[in-house]
């Protein structure tokens, strides 16, 4: 949990950060390499599942104070415009208006925590029920239904792309899990005007029976007998 992670990391706030709040029992520290070794040595002794990310940038740590003004003079000239969807920020944990997204919130994106969890919560709250990863790989599908386990809500996760496995089939498959939650799916953007549409008749199918026999056969199978013959010899025998 959040508050264990706090515990981890006292005594060295000045090299080490929580770097991003991802479930309930999923958080990720970041800055001094050495720092980050003996906390992952206490997380070992004490049973405490840690690895070490494939990154190399400590981002969300005091080390990016570096490098922060620098930052904020590339963003001059940046400004925000009106939103044509909903933003519910990673930063803050809720839903933002596009006037606060400003030079100074993505000062706070780069050195703050990513509060993933709160904010994926909130939009358990607002009622979505459908999540698409769009990464190389999912990383946030385990967290996001830590998530929803814990507050006893059901939704969709669904990944864009999987790492090892080909792309298109991954991304197609997805597709079709979604069309299997009932989202209305544009398949002509997908195949173009491929084909006719055929509906398939709305009745009953009718059960007439156009079985192909011999009048012979007929009366063998119905009395028991083999076609031109006696006994079993010929006889199909039927459980």
């Amino acid at each position: 949990p959040h508050s264990e992670a706090g515990s981890l990391i006292d005594g060295v706030g000045d090299r080490v950060s929580i770097a991003a709040i991802n479930g309930p029992s999923n958080i990720t520290l970041s800055g001094e390499t050495a720092a980050l070794q003996d906390i992952a040595a206490r997380c070992e002794k004490e049973r405490i599942f840690a690895r070490f990310l494939k990154v190399t940038v400590p981002f969300h740590s005091a080390i990016m104070d570096t490098i922060a003004d620098d930052f904020a003079r590339s963003l001059e000239g940046i400004e925000p415009h009106p939103a044509h969807t909903a933003v519910v920020s990673t930063v803050t944990g809720a839903p933002i208006d596009w006037r606060e997204i400003t030079v100074s919130y993505w000062l706070q994106n780069l050195r703050q925590p990513v509060l993933f969890a709160p904010a994926f919560e909130e939009l358990l709250r607002m009622s979505h029920d459908i999540f698409i990863e769009i990464s190389a790989h999912p990383v946030l599908s385990t967290p996001m239904r830590d998530c929803m386990s814990g507050m006893g809500a059901k939704a969709f996760v669904l990944s864009s792309l999987r790492r090892g496995e080909p792309d298109d089939l991954v991304f197609r498959g997805s597709l079709g899990q979604l069309y299997t939650t009932g989202f209305a799916v544009d398949w002509e953007r997908l195949y173009g005007n491929r084909g006719r549409f055929v509906r398939l008749p709305a009745y009953r199918w009718i059960g007439d029976r156009y079985w192909i026999e011999s009048e012979e056969s007929t009366d063998a199978r119905k009395n028991g007998r083999s076609p031109g013959g006696s006994g079993l010899m010929g006889r199909k025998i039927h459980p």
